[in-house]
């Protein structure tokens, strides 16, 4: 799977719908054939750096903000040559609903016009089977794109489609991927408190 050309296909494609702009972040959705979960994307621009911005987003111990939801975040393996990572992370989510969990590959793919690709999707792990406790969410894909402006401005486009399985109403996950694609916005407002 070449995973750079899906997701710059992905990201090109014409099918996204409008659905909002909050704090400068741009929302569109659209719906995948044979999918039952929408892709989500947002699109801003940050006031930093390919390469801030890559270092923040890869960094396994990272917080997303204080309403952060992972409670636990696992390295399980990395190949700095490949730029390649397989993580594990458990996230809370709103009552009642039980903690799901993910275990991710990583990878981050620089293009020859400058533009990185930061691309994460699903895998299974032996050292981390699916718990009772738990329910495997699965993410067919949540990349970010970034393309230099200036040395300290970047244009960011975030894709995203993750299925939290279990017994939610397709509605109701359609509805948090929405408001996953503004993860764009707390991205950028850690960046403007830097400056």
């Amino acid at each position: 799977m070449d995973i750079a050309k899906e997701v710059l296909s992905s990201s090109d494609s014409l099918d996204w719908s409008f659905v909002a702009s909050k704090r400068d972040v741009s929302i569109f959705s659209r719906q995948v054939a044979d999918e039952s979960v929408q892709q989500v994307k947002a699109v801003t621009v940050i006031n930093a750096g390919l390469e801030n911005i890559l270092s923040h987003l890869t960094n396994p111990n990272r917080r997303r903000g204080k309403k952060d939801a992972v409670f636990e975040s696992k390295l399980i393996s990395t190949d700095e040559s490949t730029k390649f990572q397989v993580l594990y992370r458990a996230q809370k989510m709103p009552w009642p609903l039980k903690v799901r969990d993910f275990v991710l590959n990583s990878r981050v793919i620089k293009k020859t016009n400058g533009t990185a690709i930061w691309a994460v999707w699903s895998t299974t792990h032996p050292d981390y089977p699916a718990r009772d406790d738990r329910i495997r969410a699965w993410c067919k894909n949540s990349s970010w794109i970034i393309s230099p402006i200036t040395s300290y401005k970047s244009n960011v486009i975030y894709i995203a489609q993750v299925d939290l399985q279990g017994s939610i109403p397709t509605k109701i996950k359609n509805k948090f991927m929405t408001q996953e694609a503004m993860w764009v916005a707390d991205v950028s407002r850690y960046f403007q408190r830097q400056l």
